[in-house]
């Protein structure tokens, strides 16, 4: 239908959500006051509030709750917050839904090109990090945390660090240097091109040799040579070792073993996981599978070793269309490995190929039959357990950084928008005003020609009605409102506000809008009742005719 079919509407919500014209012109400028007020931050104490604000870690949601912040850190959370009388507010309103800054397990903000050799634990994520860039795609998708990955297609490619993608100290930034040993056993790690190192100094009677092909090329190799490194990395004089691993990769092991961080090893398909599993077992060595796409059908094997997995759906967002085939050995992607996995106990995150990915990924995982909670904690809590830095982010609770993701609505519906995100008590992105716009959901839509949507919503933007359905569009963000049934805004083809005392009557060129005020009382009562077009006449009536002049009462 034609958006501009209704130009007005009369919007009838429940008892506690009766519109009026203080009640929209405070949710309207709420995002905008939030903007306004940020400057404050850190002076004292500042209260966050939402219609639902998700805590994750006991699975509570909050009903028009409250975040008490001061000096970056959460201080109280609840439905009844004693906030101090000179405390700032922000108020997103009774739409609005607060969750914790998103954590990405895997970003490539750091990606570096691979060592030349198959395994060099001497590369660190954190060299790459720059903490002058703006993160302005993964800030404006929610996620404040992010794991840093060295490099890739190798079978150690480096160490991974865990970093915030904003704020106002840099050195604060770094939550966890040293996250994990970061490579892979699955088909990336198998092309690893030869090595050749070139005689120094050249001379006319010596070879230059030729390039060394490298391992690993199986499933096994790849086994073999993680226990060849762990050794190794025990006796780093070896001459052997260095000759087949290089001078280096045995000090910068041994001291990413020294400090504890996990292995986490990219695998794909279920015999490199349960190669995996039976080494690390052997060796006693925390260890995180990566990917994980076959997960499922070892869920409980993963469970009873105790090991954790960052799933990685086989999906890209932004990749090529693939034609997966119709032959009998074709795989189509499935999502169901999460749940498998949540069910048997397994700690289990979910990222994407890119940190703006967290909801989307989440929601195949959903699809996939995880509960939607488990599926939100897989984007928050979870990867925050995983990469050692629960302390401080992935849940809403006393204590930890006032990390905050604002939605416009459910986390993990297909419509919700980013409209704020939070880092440290401060607003590092906004929705920007010509983004924002406001969507109405309502239990029925009378659209005016007899059509009844049942649910419906509409889209409006820049004051005219751009969609009307039972889905529509939710730009990122946009307000939404809730309520009972909308229509279109009734009209009074013949009133007389303002002039029922009197029947004189004007000359036609006369202006009314004269007579019109925008603060008058009368006509506040009339837009309250849902009449959004007056025709203004006056009462008496005159051989030459009397002016009229159609106006809005709440314009």
């Amino acid at each position: 239908m034609s958006a501009r079919t209704l130009s007005t509407l009369a919007l009838i919500l429940t008892p506690a959500r009766l519109l009026s014209q203080d009640g929209a012109q405070e949710r309207a400028g709420a995002s905008s006051r939030s903007e306004q007020r940020t400057a404050f931050v850190g002076r004292g104490f500042l209260a966050v509030r939402a219609g639902k604000i998700h805590l994750v870690e006991d699975g509570r949601v909050l009903e028009h709750g409250t975040l008490l912040i001061k000096d970056g850190r959460i201080q109280a959370v609840g439905t009844e917050v004693d906030v101090p009388p000179d405390a700032e507010i922000i108020d997103y309103g009774p739409d609005a839904v607060i969750v914790p800054g998103l954590v990405a397990a895997h970003s490539p903000y750091a990606l570096g090109w691979p060592s030349d050799r198959s395994a060099d634990a001497g590369l660190s994520a954190l060299d790459g990090f720059d903490p002058y860039r703006v993160y302005a795609d993964a800030l404006s998708s929610g996620v404040t945390t992010a794991y840093l990955a060295p490099a890739e297609n190798r079978l150690i490619a480096g160490t991974g660090a865990v970093v915030k993608l904003g704020g106002a100290r840099a050195e604060g930034r770094i939550l966890n240097p040293l996250a994990a040993i970061h490579g892979a056993i699955d088909a990336s790690a198998r092309n690893t091109p030869g090595y050749w190192e070139p005689p120094v100094p050249v001379a006319v009677d010596v070879e230059l040799g030729y390039a060394r092909a490298q391992l690993p090329k199986t499933t096994m190799g790849a086994i073999v040579m993680l226990g060849e490194l762990l050794d190794g990395a025990a006796n780093p004089r070896d001459e052997r070792f260095q000759a087949d691993y290089g001078r280096h990769a045995g000090p910068s092991l041994a001291r990413a073993l020294a400090a504890n961080a996990p292995l986490r090893i990219s695998a794909t398909e279920a015999a490199e996981m349960r190669a995996l599993l039976a080494f690390a077992a052997q060796r006693k060595l925390p260890l995180v599978l990566e990917r994980a796409e076959e997960a499922r059908e070892l869920a409980a094997e993963i469970a009873a070793a105790g090991v954790s997995v960052v799933y990685r759906p086989p999906y890209a967002v932004n990749g090529p269309s693939a034609d997966r085939g119709k032959a009998e050995d074709d795989r189509w992607p499935t999502f169901d490995a999460p749940s498998a996995l949540v069910k048997a106990g397994v700690r289990t995150a979910i990222t994407g190929s890119s940190p703006r990915d967290l909801f989307f990924s989440a929601r195949l995982a959903s699809r996939g039959g995880l509960e939607r909670a488990a599926a939100l904690r897989a984007i928050t809590l979870s990867p925050a357990e995983i990469l050692g830095v629960a302390e401080r982010v992935g849940s809403l609770r006393p204590g930890k950084d006032a990390d905050l993701c604002v939605l416009n609505g459910d986390p993990l519906a297909a419509g919700s928008s980013v409209l704020a995100t939070w880092i440290d008590g401060r607003s590092v992105w906004v929705a920007h005003e010509e983004e924002r716009a406001t969507v109405l959901e309502v239990e029925e839509l009378h659209v005016g020609d007899g059509r009844i949507y049942r649910p419906g919503q509409l889209l409006m933007r820049d004051k005219r009605i751009v969609e009307v359905g039972e889905r529509v569009s939710h730009p990122r963000g946009a307000t939404v409102v809730s309520g009972r049934a909308c229509m279109p805004g009734m009209i009074d083809a013949l009133g007389h506000l303002g002039l029922e005392g009197s029947r004189k009557v004007p000359a036609t060129d006369f202006s009314l809008a004269a007579l019109v005020d925008s603060g008058d009382t009368v006509d506040r009562k009339v837009a309250l009742q849902g009449i959004t077009t007056v025709v203004l006449s006056p009462r008496g009536s005159s051989d030459s005719g009397a002016p009229m002049m159609a106006y809005k009462p709440a314009g």
